[in-house]
């Protein structure tokens, strides 16, 4: 393949002002210039795009290409231009769970009380060419149509700790047919740990109570169907825009956008987009492009209220954590205890409908997430891969 880098563009369509995504590529040795001339998705009507390399520049979304013109063989179209080119570099809302088995710790050896984290982390380690032979086995007979359509791959990992009580590790990852390596696999349980609800009880400082929210983030991104953050405040008023961007981030970045709902305070939302648009770019603009966080974009206004309430839930299970700590860290003490509920509609009748905000209710939550797939390989079977529903992980992964 010729060495060559990207560029990514949003554009709007000069008639009807559809957002456009195009890539521009770009070759190290030499590079044709010319257009796209392309068709909207929302107006039908044809635009062009000025471009390096138009053969192999391509469009996201928005439009769709129909010809080029290479400049060193045509000349340019008639076709009016693109408007409002706006280049840009990352993407606010990728997530990238971290799970840091060296923070306060969740999961506890139950007879000895000694962390489990690191160790599990090891075999996970030592574990992983086995982990990839599995895994790629798996894909290839996923490709030829003979898979589960899974959502995730889940990995039973067996763990010894230091006093040889047995446990075992549940890794995972979204399941894709991509490169991975072992930064991917996150920690979604230790089966046989202590109850979480024996360790997440008491007080403790702000860095300790964030360290815990991460981890149960990172187990609910696994174990359940939906996430709700629920918080009045993001951070604290002298704080600065530097650190409230990455207070908010460092929660955002451990939650799906398909998955957890953001329910907080206007104010707290109006504060960190205004650190947005003085540090980052302008956030009206990223909104404009499609460029903003979604889930700040996507928030539910928090009557007057003070709770502060984190929990995964499905149909038949649910966790929540609870208390007197906001999205903040530091040293000062905040009280936060774990909770488990059998049903979705006992969280809500006992935690949710006395806030009265949108999109809590039970019924907006139907009982058809839990039947999708996962694929599932259990070091005690060999790794053999076999299908795991959603509506099964309370019994078998918990």
């Amino acid at each position: 393949m010729t060495p060559h880098t990207k560029k990514s563009y949003k554009a709007k369509c000069p008639h009807c002002k559809n957002i456009i995504e195009f890539h521009s590529v770009h070759f190290n040795l030499e590079n044709d210039n010319g257009e796209i001339i392309s068709n909207c998705d929302s107006c039908s009507e044809t635009f062009k795009i000025v471009t390096e390399n138009p053969d192999e520049s391509y469009i996201v979304y928005g439009a769709h290409k129909e010809s080029i013109v290479d400049y060193d063989i045509n000349s340019a179209s008639n076709f009016p231009k693109v408007e409002g080119l706006l280049s840009f570099d990352g993407n606010l809302n990728v997530q990238k769970m971290i799970f840091d088995p060296k923070a306060k710790p969740i999961y506890l050896c139950h007879d000895c009380g000694k962390s489990l984290e690191e160790i599990a982390f090891h075999k996970l380690d030592s574990a992983f060419s086995e982990v990839i032979i599995a895994y790629n086995s798996y894909t290839t007979v996923d490709i030829k149509g003979y898979g589960y359509n899974p959502e995730k791959a889940i990995f039973l990992l067996n763990i010894k700790c230091t006093c040889n009580k047995l446990h075992s590790a549940v890794f995972y990852k979204k399941y894709d047919h991509n490169g991975f390596d072992i930064s991917d696999f996150n920690l979604g349980n230790i089966i046989g740990s202590k109850p979480l609800d024996s360790i997440i009880d008491g007080t403790m400082s702000k860095d300790d109570c964030m360290g815990l929210l991460k981890k149960a983030l990172v187990r609910w991104e696994l174990l359940f169907d939906k996430v709700l953050i629920i918080t009045p405040f993001v951070g604290h008023q002298y704080l600065s825009d530097e650190k409230l961007i990455d207070t908010w981030f460092s929660i955002l970045s451990q939650i799906s956008t398909d998955k957890a709902k953001l329910i907080t305070r206007t104010a707290s939302l109006n504060k960190v987009k205004k650190a947005i648009s003085e540090n980052i770019h302008n956030y009206s603009e990223l909104e404009e492009y499609h460029l903003s966080v979604t889930h700040i974009d996507e928030a539910t206004k928090l009557q007057p209220s003070h709770a502060k309430i984190y929990c995964g839930f499905s149909h038949k299970y649910c966790e929540i954590l609870h208390g007197s700590a906001n999205i903040v860290y530091g040293p000062s003490k905040e009280q936060i205890t774990f909770k488990s509920y059998d049903s979705y509609e006992e969280l809500y009748d006992k935690f949710l409908h006395q806030l009265e905000a949108k999109g809590l209710d039970a019924e907006e939550y139907p009982n058809n997430y839990g039947k999708t797939s996962n694929v599932i390989f259990n070091e005690s079977m060999n790794f053999k891969a076999e299908k795991i529903l959603n509506e099964d992980f309370s019994k078998l992964l918990i």
